[in-house]
């Protein structure tokens, strides 16, 4: 299960960002936001539902940035997509050709 720490740095202090978060149940909060930075863990079923919610808090209303300060895919298997030098091929998270 793909897990990642992101943070969120604010445009404002637009409290409907803050509220759409929270209402994901694969975000969890943790304590701010502090000078407009905004500590999240990401937890998905898979790495596209992982790069999708980025996407998606990267679009809401009040968000500058989204920062990625860890990620952890240790336990899933990477689709890795020809514009990222792939081919299309599968790698496990060390690496490994499929």
């Amino acid at each position: 299960m793909p897990v990642s720490g992101l943070v969120i740095v604010l445009a404002d202090s637009n409290t409907d960002v803050l509220a759409a978060i929270r209402a994901d149940p694969c975000c969890e909060i943790g304590e701010g936001p502090v000078h407009g930075r905004l500590p999240v863990v990401l937890e998905t079923k898979s790495v596209a539902e992982d790069r999708a919610k980025v996407r998606w808090l990267e679009g809401l209303p009040g968000v500058a940035l989204v920062e990625v300060a860890y990620h952890d895919f240790s336990d899933t298997t990477v689709d890795r997509q020809p514009d990222e030098g792939g081919g299309g091929t599968r790698e496990d998270s060390e690496g490994a050709r499929r």
